[in-house]
């Protein structure tokens, strides 16, 4: 079959020490790592998702560019971090769906506003003025 071929350095997996990703590749665990028939280790996983999970480790624990990542992405993310024990990973995943779920929240509040409500916050001070000029006009 294909795949994806990944070359993290030993630390980057290791970057969160109660992952099962750290106890796979820690010298003294007990846990079999599989491998392919070249001898190199083989995690079945998605490998899109695992590429941003070893950029997030990559970072020290910084997740960088996710607010671009799609809803699905972002789910499959979150349930790959569980299941790796990236407990770490999941909560910041989790802070970002809230801040996503706020943020549309607030969008369709905005959207919901009247234009009665706009006219109020753009002129704001100077719709009085502007009415008694409009009325001037208007009388002349």
């Amino acid at each position: 079959g294909g795949g994806l071929f990944f070359t993290p350095r030993g630390a980057t997996l290791q970057f969160q020490r109660e992952s099962m990703l750290y106890k796979l590749f820690d010298i003294t665990s007990q846990f079999d790592l599989p491998s392919d028939s070249t001898g190199r280790p083989f995690i079945d996983s998605d490998g899109d998702t695992f590429a941003l999970i070893l950029d997030y480790l990559r970072r020290g624990g910084r997740l960088v560019g996710a607010t671009l990542l799609s809803e699905d992405t972002l789910a499959k993310l979150k349930a790959d971090s569980a299941y790796f024990g990236l407990t770490n990973l999941v909560e910041d995943l989790e802070a970002l769906a809230e801040e996503q779920k706020k943020s549309r929240q607030e969008a369709e509040e905005t959207s919901r506003r009247t234009a009665k409500e706009y006219r109020s916050i753009i002129l704001g001070p100077f719709e009085e003025d502007l009415r008694k000029e409009y009325s001037k006009w208007v009388a002349w």
